[in-house]
């Protein structure tokens, strides 16, 4: 007969539960938003991604499209974890405003709808705008130089400024 032993060892094994970690940025941003700092906890991970330098994103280094930024954090125990946002960089719309260049100040109020792309919401602002409607103000001067914006908004939430528009007030230097 043979005699058979059995030996055991017991190995005490601790798994350490991931970090949190919580990281989220805007969904969307305009290209000419500036610089955007990012935020994440806990404190002291790494930021990555297309754009990201230290812990700031430039939507100027992307250009346009959607991106992925991670924030990975790794705890005291050696354990990482990794959140992922991801955000939208929208380009400046190409707006256009087509208007008289010569207004007279005692003119009858004109209606601002010779504007493009059409169909993309967005509203006019500026002195002497009241809605879709401009009505030259009344100046001590003669001749003034007066501007008018169009802001998008409605599918893109950018705005650009190349829709200003200078017009020069002619007329009578009292109201």
């Amino acid at each position: 007969a043979t005699s058979q032993s059995t030996a055991f060892d017991t190995i005490t094994v601790t798994i350490d539960t991931l970090p949190t970690v919580n990281f989220s940025t805007p969904t969307r941003v305009c290209l000419d938003t500036g610089i955007l700092n990012l935020s994440a906890t806990p404190a002291n991970g790494t930021f990555s991604g297309p754009g990201v330098s230290a812990s700031t994103f430039d939507p100027l280094v992307t250009d346009t499209g959607t991106f992925t930024l991670s924030y990975t954090y790794t705890d005291g125990n050696g354990c990482t974890n990794i959140s992922q946002s991801t955000l939208k960089v929208d380009s400046l719309p190409i707006t256009s405003l087509r208007i008289p260049n010569n207004f007279c100040m005692n003119s009858d109020p004109i209606t601002l709808q010779n504007y493009s792309p059409k169909g993309m919401g967005g509203a006019f602002s500026g002195p002497g705008v009241n809605g879709n409607t401009y009505k030259a103000p009344v100046h001590s001067v003669s001749t003034a130089a007066h501007g008018f914006h169009c802001d998008r908004g409605l599918l893109n939430p950018c705005r650009s400024g190349k829709s200003d528009h200078a017009a020069d007030l002619k007329g009578s230097t009292h109201a």
